[in-house]
């Protein structure tokens, strides 16, 4: 309880800091979402490109190792692009075709990737009236020259693919001193392996696994799985046909994403259900019907995954009550 309550603590804090736009941050949320464009990845998040503090970086690192090591998850919504790097290297992302880069940079910049396509199909006349230099501008809102010099020198018609080819890198790469940092944090607390195909060290775990399967592992799910939850549920006080456990899970249905992963922050302290939720035999979670008043709330004991839930005369009580307990900041002990 304890343990997975810091943890938590400290994602959310990453979270909160990365939504304020906090430069000194050493995650930020990606361009999508500061333009509040895209669909599922607007709210993903990227290393910062503009902080220089290896420590912070080192230390997330090592967070991640802990999460992978452990029955923990963490609730930040890194960018693929994120766990691509961390697992391969910026090199293998530069070594991909032209398309699949454009492709990637849209995941976490769509505006800058639209653009980039534009320029390539521009006319002669309409290239030139937009007047492009050799810069370009990094996830953090600062702007770059892409050679020594580069915003002295306008880009030439015929230098446009070239120009393309210079951004993509360059944002590509914009936060690769801060993933080898991250890495070598995350590499202090896994095995490491040293693969030439990738130039990198990586994890035997990172070939057991694929990118979507890693990310799984190491975060969980967004998505709170009630059926999953119910059947790994066990109740005292009452019987699974009784109308209160009936209520529940009325209630439980009928609550927002952010709502059921307060309850499993209220009731385990963590946000997200871990990745083997659904093949460990001791996860377990306790649901407690007590002889409470309507007046009573909710309890919780994150230790041991243990909700203690009054009898509550209805349905609609049981709602209000549920709720105004997930929105209290406090952890019950």
């Amino acid at each position: 309880g304890p343990f997975q309550q810091s943890m938590g603590m400290v994602w959310t804090e990453l979270n909160e800091r990365a939504q304020r736009r906090d430069s000194r941050s050493p995650v930020i949320l990606c361009p999508n979402g500061d333009l509040e464009i895209g669909d599922k990845d607007r709210d993903n998040l990227l290393l910062n490109p503009g902080l220089k503090s290896p420590s912070s970086f080192k230390c997330l690192g090592q967070l991640l190792g802990c999460v992978l090591r452990s029955s923990s998850a963490c609730s930040l919504p890194f960018s693929r692009t994120v766990w691509r790097a961390l697992v391969y290297g910026h090199a293998h992302i530069i070594r991909r075709g032209f398309f699949e880069k454009i492709a990637e940079l849209e995941s976490f910049d769509k505006n800058q990737g639209r653009q980039l396509m534009r320029i390539i199909t521009q006319k002669e006349a309409e290239f030139a009236a937009q007047g492009y230099t050799y810069t370009t501008s990094l996830s953090n809102g600062r702007v770059i020259e892409l050679f020594a010099g580069g915003h002295k020198h306008r880009v030439a018609y015929e230098d446009r693919l070239f120009y393309v080819e210079l951004v993509l890198n360059a944002r590509l790469e914009e936060n690769v001193g801060q993933t080898d940092l991250v890495r070598s944090g995350f590499l202090t607390v896994i095995p490491r392996y040293s693969q030439q195909r990738y130039q990198t060290e990586l994890s035997p775990i990172c070939y057991l696994l694929t990118l979507e399967e890693l990310e799984r592992r190491a975060c969980g799910s967004p998505e709170i799985d009630l059926e999953l939850l119910k059947r790994k549920t066990v109740y005292k006080g009452a019987k699974d046909t009784s109308k209160v456990v009936e209520w529940f899970w009325n209630v439980m249905h009928g609550l927002s994403k952010r709502d059921r992963q307060r309850f499993i922050q209220f009731a385990w302290a963590r946000s997200r259900l871990p990745h083997d939720m659904a093949t460990n035999k001791n996860i377990k979670m306790l649901l407690n019907f007590t002889k409470s008043t309507d007046r009573d709330l909710p309890k919780a004991q994150t230790c041991f995954f243990l909700v203690d839930m009054p009898m509550y005369s209805s349905e609609e009580i049981m709602r209000d009550k549920l709720l105004l307990a997930l929105n209290c900041d406090e952890i019950n002990s």
